[in-house]
């Protein structure tokens, strides 16, 4: 394939595990496939998207444009994950596996002839436009459990301003289909979005209500180097920012506000979706997936006190819980 779309000369390179300490690298825990306690592995299909959101930095890291390994590549090491160190989870980091939806179709194909389907489970992410009945349920039937979809927001204008050429019809449209097809959903929730209204937080507060994601990924909106969002901040604005204010392991603190709230109406209405909606969902979401796990028993005693405590604390909001 030429022009937009290409396959990778990367399939030429050998792949080497043996530079890595795998039992480390496949021990059973909870963030390759979310809540989930599987031994699993990371793998790719194809670099880079379709599409240039104003946020998002993927295209200086990967490219313009897609590449794909060749699909019996892309089984070969699913075989050898399988074989080699016992996983029972793959987790796909592709932007989108579904930049060339038949190509998808031939690699579910490839996945229920190998028998891979009856030995793992897998997940990987999508672009809302991008599911459609036929091939999420190639999907389902080929091990896959979950899709993650980047929403991002359940306000149309939000969605505008993020440069994500989509909408909140196609968000609701995307949970309907992977509803159908039996799939989880992981929905990907951005705050702190340019031009961003009370208003809209409601809509995203409502539109999770409405689609009950299995997990959610909450993020705080980071103007990354190389995006179209930094480059449209002013020069004051950028020698203010605070990248230790974005860490991955401690709640991001709201110190940048591009939205159109006053900065305390900002910062309240983020801690407020945190402690109301995020991380009583997430405790559920961990009961529920840790359910029968002897090994973490204490972790779902700590887990059902803190959110018995947020429901008789908050009786009220606990019904808006997206659970």
């Amino acid at each position: 394939y030429t022009g937009w779309y290409t396959l990778s000369l990367h399939d030429a390179l050998p792949i080497s595990y043996e530079l890595f300490n795998m039992d480390f690298h496949v021990a059973p825990d909870r963030s390759m496939i979310r809540w989930l306690k599987l031994p699993a592995l990371n793998l790719r299909t194809s670099r880079g998207c379709t599409h240039r959101c104003r946020f998002c930095a993927g295209h200086v890291v990967n490219g313009t444009g897609v590449r794909f390994h060749a699909v019996g590549r892309v089984l070969e090491e699913m075989e050898r994950a399988v074989q080699r160190f016992g996983v029972r989870g793959i987790h796909f980091e592709d932007e989108t596996v579904g930049a060339r939806p038949d190509r998808m179709m031939e690699l579910c194909a490839g996945i229920r002839r190998r028998g891979l389907d009856r030995k793992v489970v897998w997940d990987c992410c999508l672009r809302a436009e991008q599911a459609q009945p036929d091939l999420l349920r190639a999907m389902k039937d080929a091990g896959c459990i979950q899709v993650e979809y980047g929403f991002e927001s359940g306000s149309d204008r939000s969605l505008a301003a993020l440069g994500k050429r989509a909408t909140l019809e196609a968000n609701r449209r995307a949970v309907r289909l992977s509803r159908e097809a039996g799939l989880r959903i992981f929905a990907d929730i951005m705050v702190g979005l340019p031009g961003e209204t009370g208003d809209d937080l409601r809509q995203t507060r409502a539109f999770l209500r409405w689609a009950r994601p299995e997990v959610i990924g909450f993020g705080l909106l980071a103007p990354l180097p190389g995006t179209p969002l930094y480059a449209e901040l002013s020069e004051n604005i950028r020698s203010t920012l605070r990248w230790a204010d974005y860490t991955w392991f401690d709640p991001p603190r709201a110190s940048l506000n591009l939205t159109a709230m006053p900065d305390e109406r900002f910062r309240r209405e983020y801690k407020r979706m945190r402690r109301y909606v995020i991380e009583p969902q997430a405790l559920r979401a961990l009961l529920r997936d840790s359910a029968g796990d002897l090994d973490d028993g204490y972790l779902r005693r700590q887990a059902r006190r803190r959110l018995l405590r947020f429901i008789v604390r908050h009786p009220l909001r606990a019904l808006t819980v997206p659970w």
